[in-house]
């Protein structure tokens, strides 16, 4: 029942997020998988009502051979019967041996003997004339040749004789008509010798049989009436279950438009909710940043620290409720794009570094080297997994090590020009306490912790494991866990990805081994952690240099020591700062005594303390350090630089670097800040100024609109949530201006929305680019500065490069250009005149075929939809335009199949697809974007 229960369970829930198209669907199955069952129910109660016509036909004549049977035995006890001589029955003449067959009664009636065997074919005769049940005793060998056998009682007697069957019977055809025959044995008994000895007979010959029949229609008449019965109550029951089920698909598709109601209402709210808090948030993590910038003493500074660390803190959490809001609404997209894979894990595990270096942990990444390092897949969703699962180790590891773990399952490669996808598993090891058993199967639920007391020691909203796997899955994917108490627990997760096309051009690969001395190198790793040694003897062979390690400092002087005396002097040492017994800066001070390890290279590893260890690795004439996880990238360039220079300069890197300020733009902005919160206002202009930029700021949409109308600006930062009139309807009323005036001002929205479609709709509302609430000061420079070179010179005028209503931003400009449309450009080789015309041709044609496409399916005309598609599809792969053809191609295949709900989906999707295609390439400037 248990079972039972959880598949209902995952029905239900599978059902829920479905939509009214899917339900009718499921509703229309339903009906459809009822109707076959009564169908069937009833198909079989008709075979069974004939089956139950044979065995009553068969029964019948069955008893009538028995009366046969029972009317013979008496004959024959008898010796025969004496019946008066007449028409209808004369003298037997097979009985004309026997001296006393015929007879004179004194009162001068002549009889003559019957054999039971003419007196039953007389009694039969009359039977069938009335009843339709014909007898008769047939034989091999008969006396009267009327009595011999016909084909189907010779087979049936041969058939008797050698299976010794009681009785056989069959449904034949006679003369056309369906009639069900019967035969059983007939053997010879002692009273049958009277009439039948001189012929040879024996008692217990096989003398033939009594075959009886009878035809099989009047049984089926009777079995009419119950059959429409039948039929007519299971169609009263099949129309009480149509019913039904349609009234619960009714019921469901209205609950499911609810429930998008719904779900609608909650994705507004929590836009609107993550506005109003986003937007006191960016005040606080704004203000402590400018904070920070400023000179403050050590206490002041952990108190700036503690205030950004806590907006950080809130802020995560608002993104997992928002997360897990569009995940559950099904309105969490995912992207394909192409990035280093090594980059985004050494990064993300340099993110937590700090972390897990505070509590003594030792923080390792072991990527195998058959991982490639460019894949096509979502980067900011694979490092957000990597991130909730790498924070929960840290978080619940006291003591020991984290390791990242990433290999390849399958395919992943790219050769000879062709990329094939494969899988990848990531899994995050810890020493931890552990998870019991019992709390296994609730660590992926939403709003579960593990530790739900007032006294927990770590807070947080119970979603980080829930967002992951949700994610995972949507990548195609799957997570789980393995876990044992005491001893630490490894989450491992795979993934399907894609390698990009250009792959090889695309990859970051390090040129390995560029001069022949180092092949000739010898490396020495000291560290007590035997993962730590291992990757990092992993990735110095990767480079060709020889690779040996010790597992503490004495046994690293030791190995020192005898490598001097035999010859084979170590050229780099990797050092673990704290160790047992000898630490880090302990051995390196030795080593640097020892005039014959003067010209060896010295890296010390560290993980904590990083100012102080800076300063004692230059006191100590270190010539370099590497902050802890090992990367293979930063370890490969600064081996290369210290191995190829003699004793490099100290390379200055800091694992928690300070926020510095500000560098002064080389290029003064004039810049419209429209914000009606005086402390976003006043934050935003802080830090614009310290840039040097010249800030105007206007409280509202219509102050801006008053302020345009007597200055230009080179960008305006624009608030979305105003009174009067918001960010969207002000932006409408400049663009409408500007096409007046002849003039374009590139225009950024400053919101704290993060809804699915929200970018989309500041596109649509002629803004230029977006910068979400809470502001970070470099993300606002950073689009400032690009958004900003489109007017740079050009503040207030037109040129034929920036166009009213066609700005040509870089994001505006790969947002408006097909997919496909560098591909096209490539097969023509450059030549763009050439594709204008074929586009021209294309879409003359093409808008025409959307059109008739829309009238067959209306007609509900599958062959000519097709056909239509088909020649769509083959224009658009000509034209390498492959998206299109994809969906063209598609819903051929819809129409062919008369799936017409998906066929109307597609034909919307290839007309957008056509419509996006007319709009780029009706563009003025078309031809500078690609």
């Amino acid at each position: 029942m248990e079972i039972i229960g959880k598949r209902v369970s995952s029905f239900i829930a599978s059902i829920k997020g479905t939509d009214s198209l899917r339900i009718k669907r499921l509703g229309w199955a339903l009906m459809g998988g009822w109707t076959l069952v009564l169908i069937f129910i009833i198909a079989w109660n008709w075979s069974q009502y004939s089956a139950n016509a044979q065995a009553q036909a068969a029964t019948t004549l069955r008893i009538t051979i028995e009366k046969d049977l029972i009317v013979r035995h008496w004959a024959t006890e008898k010796s025969g019967i004496y019946v008066q001589v007449d028409d209808i029955t004369p003298p037997n003449p097979y009985l004309v041996h026997i001296k006393e067959q015929n007879i004179t009664t004194p009162s001068g009636r002549e009889l003559t003997l019957l054999n039971p065997a003419y007196m039953m074919r007389q009694i039969h005769e009359i039977a069938g004339k009335r009843d339709g049940i014909y007898s008769r005793l047939t034989s091999l060998n008969p006396v009267n040749p009327e009595n011999l056998a016909d084909p189907w009682e010779t087979e049936t007697l041969k058939i008797l004789e050698e299976q010794s069957l009681p009785e056989f019977s069959a449904l034949v055809s006679m003369d056309g008509e369906p009639t069900m025959r019967l035969l059983q044995p007939f053997y010879i008994e002692e009273s049958c010798l009277v009439c039948h000895a001189e012929y040879g007979h024996q008692i217990g010959d096989l003398h033939g049989g009594i075959s009886a029949a009878t035809s099989i229609e009047p049984f089926l008449a009777n079995l009419y009436t119950r059959k429409i019965s039948t039929t007519a109550g299971y169609g009263l029951i099949w129309l009480i279950g149509f019913i039904g089920i349609g009234w619960a698909t009714h019921l469901m598709i209205s609950a499911t438009r609810e429930a998008e109601v719904a779900n609608k209402t909650k994705s507004e709210f929590l836009a609107t909710m993550s506005h109003e808090i986003r937007t006191p948030m960016n005040v606080i993590i704004g203000m402590s940043e400018l904070l920070r910038s400023d000179e403050l003493s050590e206490e002041h500074r952990e108190f700036t620290d503690m205030i950004k660390d806590s907006a950080e803190s809130l802020r995560t959490i608002i993104n997992d409720i928002l997360d897990f809001s569009k995940m559950e609404v099904g309105r969490l997209e995912l992207e394909q794009t192409s990035f280093n894979l090594v980059t985004l894990v050494e990064n993300t595990a340099s993110f937590l570094a700090l972390s897990a270096h505070t509590k003594n942990l030792e923080l390792l990444l072991d990527i195998k080297d058959d991982v490639p390092r460019v894949i096509k897949a979502d980067p900011n969703r694979l490092k957000q997994i990597l991130i909730n699962l790498l924070d929960n180790a840290i978080k619940f590891t006291d003591k020991g090590e984290v390791v990242v773990t990433v290999d390849k399952l399958e395919g992943a490669e790219h050769h000879t020009g062709r990329a094939r996808p494969g899988r990848l598993r990531f899994s995050v090891r810890d020493t931890g306490a552990g998870i019991p058993k019992d709390k296994l199967e609730l660590l992926f639920q939403s709003f579960i912790q593990l530790d739900g007391s007032n006294a927990r020691s770590f807070e947080g909203t119970g979603l980080g494991l829930a967002i992951c796997k949700k994610l995972v899955e949507l990548m195609g994917g799957s997570i789980n866990v393995t876990s044992r108490v005491g001893e630490g627990s490894t989450f491992t997760f795979t993934i399907p990805i894609s390698m990009p096309a250009d792959a090889d051009v695309l990859m970051d690969r390090e040129k390995i081994l560029p001069f022949e001395d180092i092949c000739k190198m010898k490396a020495l790793v000291i560290d007590d952690n035997k993962a730590t040694r291992l990757i990092a003897e992993k990735i110095i062979t990767r480079l060709g240099i020889t690779a040996e390690t010790a597992a503490n400092g004495i046994e690293g002087l030791k190995m020192l020591e005898n490598a001097g005396k035999e010859g084979q002097a170590y050229d780099l040492i990797l050092l673990d700062q704290h160790m047992p017994g000898l630490d880090g800066f302990q051995v390196a001070e030795q080593i640097r005594k020892n005039k014959a390890l003067q010209s060896v290279v010295v890296m010390m590893l560290s993980s904590i303390d990083m100012q102080l260890s800076i300063a004692r690795c230059r006191e100590k004439g270190l010539d370099g350090y590497m902050v802890k996880p090992l990367k293979q990238s930063e370890f490969i360039k600064i081996v290369y630089e210290l191995l190829l220079k003699s004793k490099a300069q100290l390379t200055h890197q800091d694992s928690a670097p300070t926020t510095a300020a500000p560098q002064k733009s080389k290029r003064e902005l004039e810049i419209l800040l429209v914000e009606d919160k005086p402390m976003n206002r006043k934050l935003a202009e802080v830090l614009l100024k310290k840039k040097g930029w010249k800030v105007t700021t206007a409280n509202s949409g219509r102050h801006a609109l008053e302020i345009l109308d007597s200055r230009t600006f080179d960008l305006v930062l624009m608030d979305i949530q105003m009174p009067e009139l918001d960010g969207f309807n002000a932006t409408r009323l400049i663009r409408a201006r500007e096409r007046e005036a002849g003039e374009y001002t590139p225009i950024i929205a400053m919101t704290a929305h993060a809804m699915h479609g929200d970018e989309k709709k500041y596109l649509d509302a002629g803004m230029d680019g977006y910068v979400f609430k809470p502001v970070e000061p470099e993300e606002l420079y950073r689009v400032v500065e690009q958004f900003a070179n489109l007017s740079e010179g050009n503040a207030g005028k037109t040129s034929s490069e920036t166009k009213p209503g066609f700005p040509t931003t870089r994001k505006n400009a790969a947002a408006a250009i097909p997919p496909d449309a560098p591909a096209m450009l490539k097969k023509l080789h450059g030549d763009k005149d050439l594709l204008s015309e074929l586009i021209s041709l294309f879409l003359k044609d093409g808008k025409k075929d959307i059109r008739q496409l829309r009238e067959r399916l209306l007609l509900s005309d599958c062959e000519n939809a097709a056909f239509i598609a088909h020649g769509l599809k083959g224009e658009l792969g000509n034209l390498g335009l492959m998206r299109g053809c994809n969906i063209a191609g598609e819903l051929e295949i819809a129409m062919r199949e008369n799936r017409y709900a998906d066929a109307i989906i597609l034909l919307a999707d290839l007309g957008r697809t056509i419509k996006e295609l007319e709009s780029f390439f009706s563009r003025p400037d078309w031809k500078d974007l690609i």
